[in-house]
């Protein structure tokens, strides 16, 4: 199952980048930290920490079918990963553990 909650007139909106998630510009970021969802299989390759998104499917249509390719890294609460691009090597994503209560 999956929700996904979107802004008025989501569908309007026109993504400068083309090339998948990693070929976002910060306009598309910004709308998509709203509207965003993908989902689909991942493999794990722990002797190169290197995760593959197998993506089924995702609100931004490019993506569909293709493999998002990054570096893993844990540090403490937080999983940082790496997308493997020349395009946008400064780029990092940041996921925390929250405590359940």
């Amino acid at each position: 199952m999956g929700v996904h909650h979107v802004t008025e007139n989501y569908e309007a909106y026109e993504f400068e980048g083309s090339g998948g998630l990693d070929s976002l510009t910060t306009r598309d970021l910004r709308h998509l930290a709203d509207n965003f969802v993908y989902f689909g299989k991942y493999t794990v390759n722990d002797t190169l920490n290197i995760i593959e998104h197998h993506i089924e499917s995702a609100n931004f249509q490019a993506m569909w079918g293709t493999v998002a390719i990054r570096r893993y890294e844990f540090s403490g609460d937080t999983l940082t990963l790496y997308p493997l691009t020349n395009r946008y090597p400064k780029s990092r994503l940041r996921w925390i553990r929250l405590n359940d209560h």
